[in-house]
């Protein structure tokens, strides 16, 4: 049976702080499309050419940046607001800049506040595979970010270590 997908543009409450005022996610994610039934979310992705590691290729970094965003985009459609406790990437081939990439992703599991999540980055044209990851994501409450800041002021008041 055919997926139901509905899609999604890009909007100012899903995209990073940073983001907000661009109107657009630096790492070249747009378009969302979401099945759920599956828990599934696929993206249309472009690496920009200031991520480029070698000679055509992305950098490392930007493919881990990119699939946590799509893992993270997935998890928070679906559940709630998280962070990322961990991320582990294997990279099958050079992800090329400048070509149609697509993401997919899909909830794993729920166990309390923890919510486990697998991702791919593919290259449209062929929908190869170019890198898997997988992660652990928390369930955050609002004052996550009020409790960090305060932590943080804290460490520069005193030198504290963590």
């Amino acid at each position: 049976m055919e997926a139901a997908w509905r899609t999604r543009i890009r909007d100012g409450d899903r995209l990073c702080t940073e983001c907000v005022p661009r109107g657009a996610c630096k790492f070249g994610v747009s378009v969302l499309a979401f099945d759920d039934a599956a828990q599934h979310m696929r993206s249309t992705i472009l690496c920009p050419a200031a991520y480029e590691g070698g000679p055509g290729v992305a950098h490392g970094g930007w493919v881990c940046a990119a699939l946590d965003e799509v893992l993270g985009q997935t998890v928070m459609e679906y559940h709630a607001r998280v962070v990322t406790a961990n991320l582990s990437v294997d990279f099958r081939l050079p992800v090329p800049v400048g070509e149609a990439l697509t993401g997919h992703a899909w909830i794993d599991a729920l166990d309390g506040r923890k919510v486990r999540a697998t991702g791919e980055l593919r290259l449209a044209a062929s929908d190869a595979v170019l890198a898997r990851a997988t992660g652990l994501f928390i369930i955050i409450d609002p004052a996550h970010y009020v409790r960090h800041a305060d932590w943080l002021a804290q460490q520069k008041v005193t030198g504290g270590t963590a």
